[in-house]
């Protein structure tokens, strides 16, 4: 069981996070901060939604496959994605790459693509699952001892999801 402080500590963060894709992505691509993704694809593990791929230049870990902290938001252009550590550049969902390769195959990597640990899910689902997180978060806040926090979160509900135009599932 988490305790009071680590509580306030991941509420916090994602406080942090949500205000952070509300503003929007980093203007310099190249900032040492951001990590650049690349063949990825977003999943699950319970209800946490996460991206899985390979990194170039991640700050921490440098070139490896890796899974995200959680993911909050993913930019209309699918340039960018906001996790609750971090922004990352993306270059190509592994998803344009199955579909090189079976192009009648809609949502592959969800139907063969999984393994024990997390299930590869399609854009439609993590967009409910982005849409809904500072809702889940408040909720959070409010069955703890951290309600003080649930103003922060109501805040955030009111302009989520950041104005950057429609997902493509969206269209």
């Amino acid at each position: 069981m988490a305790s009071e402080e680590q509580v306030r500590r991941t509420l916090n963060r994602f406080i942090t996070s949500f205000n952070a894709a509300l503003a929007g992505p980093p203007s310099d691509p190249l900032d040492p901060e951001v990590a650049h993704i690349e063949l990825w694809a977003t999943a699950l593990v319970g209800s946490n939604l996460f991206l899985e791929s390979w990194t170039e230049g991640h700050p921490i870990f440098g070139r490896t496959k890796v899974w995200t902290s959680r993911l909050i938001h993913i930019t209309a252009d699918l340039k960018w994605a906001r996790t609750v550590n971090r922004w990352y550049s993306l270059e190509k969902p592994l998803s344009e790459k199955i579909e090189g390769v079976f192009p009648s195959t809609q949502s592959l990597e969800a139907d063969i693509l999984s393994n024990p640990e997390f299930v590869r899910v399609p854009m439609e689902v993590a967009v409910r699952a982005m849409r809904d997180c500072p809702n889940l978060m408040r909720k959070l806040a409010a069955g703890s001892s951290c309600k003080d926090l649930i103003p922060a979160f109501e805040d955030i509900e009111a302009m989520w999801p950041p104005e950057d135009g429609l997902y493509p599932s969206e269209n």
